[in-house]
């Protein structure tokens, strides 16, 4: 199986190729959408109470993953990125995380390098060449059915 990793930090297993006897796996669609309980699995329930359903999971709470900064991303890309988040997982961004900053990181995973965005706020002061930390995108506690992206949440600058 062939496995690739996207910029929002998606995976995707691509389908086996077809079988030596000319047969292909059957494959079938999946629901259009899933009751959010079903996907996300044991939490307080406040946020599944309140929102229904998602397109697929959003977790309670993000993984932590640390890397470097490589690039700064437009407002225009930054607000691209979100919106692409929002429509992949069915559920809106919180609002306020338009306004910060958006930023493409390099995190290392063994042997292979994975490219993920992340946001961060405007006081954080972050650059080119920094090592950050990073929480994988999450439900949003403070505002119900929507969800924190990718965020940035510690920052060391680079030594000049």
């Amino acid at each position: 199986m062939k496995k690739l990793v996207f910029g929002l930090g998606l995976l995707v297993i691509a389908p086996p190729p077809a079988l030596a006897d000319s047969t292909a796996p059957s494959w079938s669609r999946p629901p259009a959408t899933v009751a959010s309980a079903e996907l996300q699995g044991p939490s307080d329930g406040k946020w599944r109470q309140a929102c229904g359903t998602a397109l697929v999971p959003v977790p309670a709470s993000g993984i932590h993953l640390t890397g470097e900064v490589h690039v700064s991303l437009s407002r225009i890309a930054a607000t691209r990125f979100l919106h692409r988040g929002e429509r992949f997982l069915g559920v809106p961004a919180n609002p306020k995380y338009f306004a910060y900053d958006r930023f493409g990181i390099l995190v290392h995973d063994g042997d292979s390098l994975q490219r993920w965005s992340a946001v961060a706020s405007p006081a954080m002061k972050v650059r080119t060449g920094d090592s950050v930390t990073i929480v994988t995108r999450h439900q949003d506690d403070r505002l119900p059915c929507h969800f924190v992206p990718n965020l940035v949440i510690a920052v060391r600058h680079k030594k000049a």
